[in-house]
This record gives structure tokens, C-alpha cells and sequence, in this order.
């Protein structure tokens, strides 16, 4: 998994800086329940900073460090795209999809 830290909205225009950023880790075991994992992937690493004091986050751009993975063929970070999920399911996290 991969996180972002500070500066990467100064970053996101450079795809050698942008990848070079940031901290990586590894999870040891993947919780038995989609819900645990989210929210384990919501909370930001101590070490860096959370997305939500970033300057997109804050002007209401969240697609920022989507496009730029997109763009440059690199990862999102993980606080956001947990966070994102969250937003844009319309059901619990764990709950079976309704039959159609």
C-alpha cells in the first residue's frame, strides 16, 4: 500500500518526484471483513500526513490524485481511495449486493 505525504500537491505535474514520494507498506494479514479493511485503509499512517489537511482535499477536488495515477500510471493513495469507496457505495461495506 501505498501513502502520500506533504507536498504532494506540488508533485502531481512531476511523474519522477511524484514517484519518488510518499511512504509504502506492508499489511501483514488482510482483515476477514471488507468493513475492518476500509477501515483500517481510512486512518492515515502517523508518520505522514492525512489527506484531509491537503489542499485538494480541502478545496474539494478528490479526483486530484486519481487523475494524476491515472495520467502517470502511478498509485493513489491509500487514505484517499478507502475514503472515496466509502463515499460511493450505497450500501454497508460487508453487505451482499442486492439481487437484481
Amino acid at each position: 500500500m501505498w501513502s502520500s505525504d506533504i507536498g504532494f500537491d506540488l508533485l502531481v505535474a512531476s511523474p519522477g518526484d511524484l514517484h519518488e514520494h510518499g511512504v509504502g507498506e506492508a499489511l501483514a494479514e488482510i482483515p476477514e471483513h471488507s468493513k475492518e479493511f476500509l477501515e483500517l485503509m481510512e486512518v492515515p499512517l502517523s508518520e505522514v500526513e492525512s489527506i484531509e489537511k491537503t489542499a485538494w482535499y480541502q478545496l474539494r477536488c478528490a479526483y486530484i490524485p486519481i487523475l494524476s495515477a491515472q495520467h502517470w500510471h502511478l498509485q493513489v493513495p491509500r487514505e484517499m481511495l478507502a475514503k472515496h469507496v466509502a463515499a460511493v457505495c450505497e450500501f454497508n461495506v460487508g453487505q451482499k449486493l442486492p439481487e437484481k
